[in-house]
């Protein structure tokens, strides 16, 4: 999904096939990461604009990384809690840990209060920032995120970006914009009930799915720049 001047678009569905399905079929295997590196390598931005990839933390590989940098774009995503990360000693010697385990070792004054951004108004959240490396990532702005500190590890959630002077809150606005990722499938299964259809074939998964991202196209063009949800426009028209 592109996302510009807060208008959603969907992008082009690219189909998803398992290798045994690549060798019934006849067709050339691609992974998630590949589709998603072809994606970023082929996808052409509005001009005069910068582009950051938002990714979930199932594509934020190096590859993915790499692709972006290649065309000067940034990257920020999720991270996996069992990454692991470098911790700089101050005697200047090196350790590898988790990043689940480095969270564990925080105290609470080593969060801040942040607000995740929302239609109906920002959700408070704590947040640790720190710069580091992430092993088979790079350098990383490490950003920790939970909704209690006084219990962290009960909504704990890692997240990574290769912009390192950003501060936590403006990290948090940007990730905020890829849960409208989240939302158009809430708009897919609550204004066209996708949950319930069923094909057989890939043609028609691919044709329903031009039909979902036209609806939301209009529904996106119909709300314009009010506060309004696809949802609330739904039913206004």
């Amino acid at each position: 999904m592109y996302v510009l001047l807060g208008q959603r678009s969907p992008l082009p569905a690219q189909m998803y096939r398992q290798q045994s399905v690549c060798q019934q079929e006849g067709v050339t295997f691609q992974s998630k990461i590949r589709m998603a590196v072809n994606q970023i390598e082929q996808f052409e931005p509005a001009t005069g604009t910068h582009t950051h990839v938002l990714i979930d933390s199932w594509y934020h590989y190096r590859q993915v990384r790499q692709a972006a940098h290649r065309r000067n774009w940034d990257v920020s995503g999720g991270l996996k809690s069992n990454r692991f990360m470098r911790l700089m000693d101050k005697d200047g010697s090196r350790q590898w840990l988790k990043l689940s385990e480095y969270a564990a070792q925080l105290s609470q004054e080593d969060w801040q209060e942040v607000a995740w951004p929302s239609d109906h108004g920002g959700q408070t959240l704590y947040a640790h920032l720190i710069i580091t490396w992430v092993r088979k990532l790079g350098p990383t702005l490490l950003l920790i995120t939970c909704h209690n500190r006084d219990e962290p590890f009960k909504s704990v959630r890692y997240w990574g970006s290769t912009v390192l002077d950003l501060d936590a809150q403006t990290l948090v606005d940007i990730l905020a914009i890829r849960w409208q990722v989240e939302t158009f499938f809430e708009y897919e299964k609550d204004l066209l009930g996708s949950d319930h259809y069923q094909m057989m074939s890939a043609d028609g998964i691919l044709r329903f799915w031009t039909l979902t991202a036209c609806l939301l196209s209009f529904l996106e063009e119909q709300r314009g720049t009010s506060q309004q949800t696809c949802g609330e426009a739904r039913r206004i028209l």
